[in-house]
C-alpha cells in the first residue's frame, strides 16, 4: 500500500508530498491540477 507520495521536479510539481490514508484514495481537483500526473506517477516504479 502507498502511504506517502513525493513529487520532486515532476511536471507541474516542484516540491509537494501527499500522504495517503488506509482504504479507498481518489483525488479530486479542478481540471489541469494535476490529478493524472499523481495518477500516472504512483503507478511508475
Amino acid at each position: 500500500m502507498i502511504q506517502r507520495l513525493r513529487l520532486k521536479g515532476f511536471r507541474r510539481y516542484v516540491d509537494e508530498t501527499f500522504d495517503l490514508g488506509p482504504g479507498v484514495t481518489f483525488i479530486n481537483g479542478r481540471n489541469n491540477a494535476g490529478k493524472t500526473t499523481l495518477s500516472s506517477r504512483s503507478n511508475t516504479r
